[in-house]
């Protein structure tokens, strides 16, 4: 479903040696009006996330995803009919608002394999019984000391980390190594690679040899490597290997720290909203990345760069306070858990 997201990207390079490409097929869009054509779809997204995340409590995720498929087809069958610069904002808006967003539901499992899984999910997990709404878990949410520096990460790593994945194919294209055709092969390597990384993580993390937090920092450190390479090299394979490398690593970063985020989330409704908001500031990337990374900053894109970096220098504090204040709370909630044990007594 997220493809429909990139194709625009992709769209952005083809027919360009012919000259019939898309931006000069809608209007000879300058480069302020492609970067809103990329970012425009990100608006409503942000917007309708939080709310969407809770409608799925008094709708079945399987008719809320439905509907999601069913209205992303539609106006994407419009967007295929646009041939100005307002019709192509109209459809990425719209487009935008459609995507905007269980075990005790399910049929397909016997009532022991759902009591075997809900024995397995911590106490605090959301679930479907739950009251709809939790004031308290509101405000408890906020209260948080995790919830502002998880937002944090979420939106500093969006907009300098997946930045330039919002014009990947034009970026490789603008190296020099190749034609359009070639440069559009060229975006699949480092979509590979995050395979690869994820794997590789997942299975340390997994057997106790690093932390989410450990791999997260690395995998920051890494990116902001690669821009300062960037920035400097002008060898176009050897930059090509540093955006594949930057562009992997970027890709990795939010599903390695987001088991984090929700082990964090107590309760059905702070579930829903930290999910939700947090999901809504991650959308800035969309908003503001094509903004850092418009065609005027190419072809060597060093101020985009040097946006990243920063962006990801800020992200490095964040996670670094996010994962202090997660400590110290698993550290009271583990003293807690064993006064009520009976372990200590107060």
């Amino acid at each position: 479903m997220r493809m429909n997201v990139n194709n625009i990207s992709n769209t952005a390079i083809l027919n360009k040696e012919e000259g019939t490409d898309i931006r000069k097929q809608l209007g000879n869009l300058s480069s302020s009006q492609w970067a809103w054509a990329l970012s425009i779809f990100w608006y409503p997204y942000m917007l309708f996330e939080p709310v969407a995340t809770l409608t799925l409590k008094r709708f079945s995720p399987n008719i809320w995803m439905s509907r999601i498929m069913f209205t992303w087809g539609i106006v994407s069958m419009c967007q295929a009919a646009t041939h100005n610069y307002s019709g192509i904002l109209a459809c990425c808006f719209f487009l935008g608002m459609a995507e905007a967003g269980y075990p005790q539901t399910v049929d397909f499992l016997s009532e022991d394999e759902c009591a075997a899984i809900l024995a397995d999910l911590p106490q605090q997990a959301p679930t479907m019984r739950a009251k709809t709404f939790d004031t308290d878990q509101v405000k408890s949410l906020f209260k948080s000391a995790t919830f502002f520096p998880f937002l944090m990460i979420w939106t500093t790593h969006g907009i300098g980390g997946w930045g330039i994945s919002f014009v990947l194919p034009t970026v490789i294209y603008e190296l020099g190594i190749s034609n359009t055709a070639v440069s559009q092969v060229l975006t699949v390597p480092p979509f590979a690679l995050v395979f690869l990384i994820l794997m590789s993580l997942a299975y340390f993390i997994h057997h106790g040899y690093l932390s989410h937090w450990v791999a997260g920092l690395g995998v920051e450190g890494i990116q902001i490597i690669c821009y300062i390479l960037l920035i400097n090299v002008k060898q176009p394979v050897a930059k090509y290997i540093f955006v594949m490398i930057a562009t992997a690593a970027s890709q990795s970063f939010f599903a390695i720290i987001w088991p984090e985020r929700i082990r964090v989330a107590k309760g059905t409704t702070t579930a829903g909203l930290a999910i939700g908001m947090t999901n809504a500031s991650g959308q800035l990337m969309g908003i503001v990345g094509p903004q850092i990374y418009q065609p005027k900053f190419g072809p060597t894109y060093r101020i985009s760069y040097a946006c990243s970096i920063a962006l990801l220098a800020m992200c490095l504090g964040a996670v670094l306070s996010t994962w202090h204040f997660v400590r110290k709370g698993d550290a009271k909630g583990m003293t807690m858990q064993e006064t009520e044990d009976g372990v200590l007594v107060a």
